[in-house]
Formats: structure tokens, sequence, C-alpha cells
């Protein structure tokens, strides 16, 4: 298609072709090669339309004030712009609105008008603007802080924008989300922490970083970064490193298991009660992404990888030396023989 020709054609006309303008605008960044005489026509288009109430228009002029696009760059006026196709309802619009008003783009900076900005683009079905409420829920700006909430809305947008692939706007949402869910099951934000869980996140999100790179996205470059950080760390706890730097599977010794149990225990500001079998079994699925306590991954020096896990803590425990403990619940001491059917109280000494 001769875009050139296009857009002098309707110019000359006195008018704008709407569809033609926006497939100029989204197809490509630096506007078809167009030059200044082609573009400042292609702006007198876009300007129009934006004047005449086109939502999507506006937030494109909006966006090129931001960037300084074909015009001089005018924070205020891109501001302006995006507000604008907020009020007229388009979700783009909105989640560039929150983000002026989160980092004082143009504006005051005003959590209360982000988050009512993110909140219309959410509703509008913008995956970015979800992804932001789900941030400031994690965070607790503006809102109390509410991890499970945070990621609920993360889930909500993996699948929004899952559903939307490969489109290049789906890939940016999705890649940003994967990485946050990644954050999520690695840090144990709103749920277990999850080191598997993590690593498939991770490498989505890694997967789509590196697409969107390619294609030229150089945006996507911080969050590629830190994607290829974190996979490493969760993929190193999981995995182990060989001689030469490569992962390998990892061996997990039934110290490791009783090593953290104590870790959960001493960073407990409560005690937890539970029977040793299924805190045991917990970490094993939680820590090390294993479900069978009959895994060939777990070093053990017995048959049993419960009862040396058990033997561990209960010496833990009985050391003068150590801060930790565990003791059967009293009214439990009675019912049946084997110690592993009882709940026990693990907490601090003292």
């Amino acid at each position: 298609m001769d875009y050139k020709n296009l857009i002098d054609d309707f110019t000359k006309k006195g008018f704008c072709d709407c569809d033609i303008v926006q497939e100029i605008v989204w197809e490509s960044e630096d506007y078809c090669g167009l030059n200044e005489s082609y573009k400042k026509k292609l702006l007198k288009c876009i300007t129009k339309e934006a004047e005449d109430g086109n939502a999507e228009m506006c937030n494109k002029l909006g966006a090129m004030y931001a960037e300084g696009k074909i015009v001089k760059e005018n924070k205020e006026k891109a501001f302006e712009w995006y507000k604008k196709g907020a009020d007229l309802g388009d979700g783009l619009a909105s989640s560039n609105l929150g983000f002026c008003y989160m980092y004082a783009i143009g504006t005051d900076k005003n959590d209360e008008e982000a988050f009512k900005a993110f909140s219309k683009g959410a509703l509008l079905g913008y995956t970015d603007s979800i992804i932001r409420l789900g941030d400031m829920y994690l965070f607790g700006t503006y809102v109390s802080e509410d991890k499970k909430t945070a990621l609920k809305l993360y889930l909500d947008a993996y699948y929004y924008s899952k559903d939307e692939l490969p489109e290049w706007g789906s890939m940016q949402a999705y890649s940003d989300v994967c990485r946050r869910l990644g954050d999520c099951y690695y840090y144990g934000y709103g749920v277990k922490k999850n080191n598997l869980e993590a690593i498939r996140y991770y490498t989505e999100a890694l997967y789509y970083y590196e697409k969107r790179m390619v294609i030229g996205d150089y945006y996507a470059s911080e969050g590629l970064n830190k994607t290829k950080k974190r996979l490493k760390e969760a993929s190193g706890e999981y995995f182990g490193t060989s001689d030469d730097g490569s992962l390998v599977e990892k061996t997990i010794t039934v110290n490791d298991i009783a090593d953290e149990i104590e870790r959960i225990v001493l960073a407990s500001e409560k005690r937890i009660v539970i029977s040793p079998m299924e805190f045991i079994a917990n970490v094993c699925r939680d820590k090390f992404g294993l479900d069978d306590l009959k895994s060939s991954n777990i070093e053990c020096t017995s048959n049993d990888i419960f009862f040396d896990v058990y033997d561990i803590l209960i010496e833990k425990s009985r050391d003068k030396s150590t801060p930790f403990s565990m003791r059967l619940v009293p009214e439990k001491e009675e019912r049946w023989g084997m110690p592993y059917v009882f709940d026990y109280i693990f907490k601090k000494k003292g």
C-alpha cells in the first residue's frame, strides 16, 4: 500500500480516512519512513480525528507528544490528550493516564487518580491496566497492601493477554504479567512459594521478551534482564549448578528439608501447629518442587525419608544451643502409637 499517496490524496481533499490513518499509525513507529512533509500531513489527520472525538487518535496524539515523535516533546499536552482519550472511553488512554498520575508526567503525582484511571482501563478490558492495579495492591500504593488480590489480578491479565497472542500488544502484556507471576511464586506473594511454578512463568516471560526484542521493542530490555536474573536464581535453587556453570537436577538431602523447616519456624512470629509428616511434605512440595517423599531426588540414610527428617528435627529441638523447638500438642499425647500422626507445636524457644 502506498501510504504517501493515500495521505496526499486525503489531505488534498480536505478530509482524512480514519481507517487508513489508523493503519499508518499502528503499522510502524517510524511512520513508514515518511519525510517531514508527509509527517505534517499525517499529524494534521491525527489531530483532526482526535479533535473530532476519536478516542484512539487522542491516545496516539498523546503518545506522540510524550515521545516527541513528529511533534516536539510536550508532557503536559501528552497528559491532556491521554485524559481526553480516557474520558472518551479508550482503555489504552486510561492506562497511559494512570502512568501520568503515578509518575508525575505532565501533571502532579496523584496515586488516587492513578488508581481510578487504571481501574477504568481494567473495566474496559485493557490488560496493562489490570497489571498496574495488581502492582498497586502488591505494594500497597493508595490501597491497602493485599498480595492475594494482586495475584488474582495478575492471573486475570495472564489469561486475557494469552487469549490475544500473538498480537504485539498482547505479547507486551503477557511477558510483563508472566514475570510478575514468576515473582509471586518465587517470593511467595499471595501464594505458597513454589520454584517450579516460578520457573514456568519466568520461562514464558523470557520467550516473549526475546520475541519483543527481535521485532524492535526495546522497552522489553529491562523486563528481559530482570527475568533472566530471577530465572537463574529460581533455577539455581531448584536444579543446582555444575562445575561448568550449567544447571543440573539437584539432589535434596534430608538435612536440607530439616534446615528449611527450621528456617520457616524461626521466621514465624507465631507458633506453628501441624503434624511433622504434613510439614515435611509441604516443604518438599513448596520449596523443592517434590510431590513424592519417595522421590529419587531426596538423599537419605534409611528407607524412610520422614523418619530421617523427624530424627534431625528432634535433635535440633534438644540442642540447647539452637532456638528451634518442637513438641507434641499435650492433649494428643495418648492417641495412637506413632509420632507422625500427632500435631506438634513448632516455635522459637523462649
